[in-house]
């Protein structure tokens, strides 16, 4: 008997691979040809505070800054899993410098400015060349006490995408691969550039709506639906609104409401995505199946892509599986089965 040992994603089942982790399923036989079996339901599911709501795969951590934390307010939303399986968004993050110039006329006045960064480039790749050295200049603030921000390394992008910002500044996407904890990560990462002059200093940068949504390296095209999807679901409340809006400066307070802009982060991210280099995920992917040992094949009743072992369509004669285009390695994973 060829054993079938199914392993479904999580999205609207459970996601394959959480950080090389594998679950079985039943065994299954049909005169040789092979069946999917038990699939494991994973549901979205809902989770809301005094300050915001959202949607998440459940089973997943949500973190977050406390209500004083205003127009700064950050979350993470992460598998616990995989921790690199995740979304983080901050509302607005600053100062962020120019030159060492400015900064250290700024460190005259306040020894704290120290800590913060000098954006070598002024763009949105040097804001995220950078952004680590500012989640660890404000880690310590009180208001960030419950929210443990990643902390990612080697920041490599793959690919650049124009977007439109809202408030006047210079936006952008990026597609981009990193290692957190150990573990290589690949994303898309957005945020929106606004400088804030100031007489006599010069003034330095802010960012807002900072959002890294990220998967395990191979796996993200079998997560973006569901992050981007997350992420477009962040709903502040009216109060938490108003009252980050009354600290806020001339720029943001244009905008109608904070949700605005995770929802300009979601469709910039979603639109990028569907216009990204395919032929880099193809050759991606089947680097990643060659080194694991997969291939992949299409069920013909459902249209749906499994992984399996290599050798599969070697000795398989049914009519079920088919192997896959090169076009079908841009479509997600929806599950894995071995037959050895």
């Amino acid at each position: 008997m060829r054993r079938i040992i199914c392993i479904i994603l999580a999205f609207t089942i459970t996601l394959l691979c959480g950080c090389g982790s594998k679950s079985g399923g039943d065994d299954a036989q049909d005169g040789g040809n092979t069946q999917q079996e038990e699939f494991v339901i994973t549901p979205m599911a809902s989770y809301s505070c005094a300050d915001f709501s959202m949607s998440v795969p459940e089973g997943w951590m949500v973190e977050a800054a406390t209500s004083n934390a205003g127009m700064y307010h950050a979350l993470r939303a992460y598998d616990p899993a995989c921790m690199v399986n995740q979304i983080l968004y901050i509302l607005k993050a600053e100062p962020l410098f120019a030159d060492d110039f400015l900064k250290q006329n700024y460190t005259y006045w306040n020894a704290a400015y120290a800590a913060f960064p000098v954006m070598a480039e002024e763009s949105v790749k040097g804001y995220f060349d950078v952004l680590p050295q500012y989640l660890s200049a404000v880690a310590a603030e009180p208001f960030y006490s419950s929210l443990h921000f990643p902390q990612y390394e080697d920041f490599t992008v793959t690919e650049t995408f124009d977007a439109t910002g809202s408030l006047g500044g210079t936006a952008g996407v990026l597609r981009a691969e990193f290692t957190q904890d150990g573990v290589e990560a690949e994303g898309m990462c957005s945020v929106e550039l606004v400088p804030f002059p100031i007489p006599g200093l010069g003034g330095y940068y802010m960012a807002y709506s900072t959002t890294i949504v990220s998967a395990e390296k191979g796996m993200f095209q079998n997560w973006e639906d569901i992050l981007t999807r997350s992420l477009g679901s962040l709903d502040y409340s009216g109060s938490y609104t108003s009252s980050a809006m009354a600290q806020s400066d001339a720029a943001m307070r244009q905008s109608q409401q904070l949700s605005q802009s995770a929802n300009e982060m979601q469709d910039a991210i979603m639109s990028s995505w569907e216009n990204r280099n395919t032929s880099q995920d193809i050759i991606s992917q089947k680097q990643s199946d060659a080194t694991m040992g997969f291939e992949r094949v299409m069920d013909t009743e459902t249209g749906e892509i499994y992984q399996t072992d290599s050798g599969f369509t070697d000795w398989y004669d049914g009519e079920r599986y088919t192997a896959i285009t090169d076009d079908q390695y841009t479509e997600a994973v929806v599950g894995r089965f071995s037959w050895k």
